[in-house]
């Protein structure tokens, strides 16, 4: 897979878990827009500013909106009214991934590894950070890390396929991809690259793979 397919999935990745947390705790707003969400919580806030859930509220509202300098703002006034909430550090995480602040990102992660040495969340967003970064060793012993405890995670066995294929590994990349498209067989992506590598061998299942990724995303044109 060509570095911008990467670069795509890690930030639909990125994107999946900011909206997934966005959705979470979000006020009860009916049919409201985000930004008359925004508005409200403003006048909230204005009231009560040392109110942390309200300042995180309304980052979350900002990485819905694409304004994440302010949700950087929030997070970080958030976290010095209440610097043990993991979900304030992990989110303020993927705000600095997503301004491009990698250092800042990796510095709030391990934060939230001193909040949670155990959290598999932060653990696996420095195992994606340290892959787009192409630190491959980095990134394969956080994304090691994940599978000793979810031998199926599928980011964290994916991502360590692509390591393995970079590294000149096929042998090792080829069988975490067949575990991904066995545990989870409505996942395009595995397939295609799965057909890939048979392709360079070349092996006839080469071509059953690629259909099988065609077949489950038809508008795929690689």
């Amino acid at each position: 897979m060509q570095k911008k397919q990467i670069i795509t999935l890690l930030c639909n990745s990125l994107l999946l878990i900011c909206i997934t947390a966005c959705h979470h705790n979000t006020p009860k707003t009916g049919e409201m827009s985000a930004e008359d969400a925004i508005e409200l919580l403003d006048a909230r806030i204005r009231k009560d500013s040392k109110n942390h859930t309200l300042l995180f509220e309304r980052a979350q509202l900002y990485m819905q909106t694409g304004r994440v300098n302010e949700a950087i703002a929030d997070l970080t006034q958030a976290i010095k009214l209440k610097s043990n909430k993991i979900e304030y550090q992990l989110l303020l995480a993927d705000a600095y991934f997503a301004n491009g602040d990698v250092e800042h990102s990796y510095q709030t992660l391990d934060q939230a590894l001193k909040t949670d040495p155990q959290n598999q969340e932060a653990i696996l967003k420095q195992g994606e950070i340290a892959f787009y970064s192409r630190d491959y060793d980095r990134a394969l012993t956080n994304l090691s890390t994940v599978t000793a405890k979810d031998p199926n995670n599928r980011t964290a066995l994916f991502m360590k396929s692509f390591i393995y294929k970079e590294k000149g590994d096929t042998t090792n990349a080829i069988l975490l991809l067949r575990k991904v498209c066995d545990i989870y067989p409505d996942y395009a992506p595995a397939f295609e690259e799965l057909g890939i590598l048979y392709a360079y061998h070349p092996d006839p299942l080469a071509t059953e793979y690629l259909k099988t990724a065609i077949r489950l995303n038809p508008n795929n044109t690689n």
